[in-house]
């Protein structure tokens, strides 16, 4: 994801956490974390199919490419409801994008598979 998306990155620190499904608020299955200019914290669900626990990652690392551009911006810090969480510009980037690099990932998964 990285590569793909922040191709001149060369130095970046991801932490990954496993976490059970209840850590997580409804319809949310990953969190990420700025914790300095090229460290992140990253929580993903690991009760999920294999397709979308891939998907969720990719979601984050989107994120993580947001926080590095300084693109990430929340326009609402409060959430009434998950739908105003969602309609964040963020949030609507990580969604359309962890489609294309799922697909990548797919792709090369192939290919690895072959050899």
């Amino acid at each position: 994801c990285i590569s793909q998306m922040l191709p001149r990155i060369r130095t970046i620190d991801i932490m990954l956490d496993l976490a059970a499904a209840d850590e997580f608020e409804s319809g949310i299955k990953g969190y990420c974390y700025a914790m300095g200019s090229r460290e992140f914290k990253m929580d993903i669900c690991n009760n999920q199919p294999e397709d979308e626990f891939i998907k969720s990652i990719c979601h984050e690392m989107v994120h993580i490419k947001q926080f590095i551009r300084e693109e990430f911006v929340e326009e609402v810090m409060d959430y009434s409801t998950i739908a105003e969480y969602f309609n964040q510009p963020s949030e609507k980037e990580a969604y359309r994008m962890e489609e294309e690099l799922y697909k990548e990932w797919l792709q090369v998964k192939r290919e690895v598979k072959k050899s």
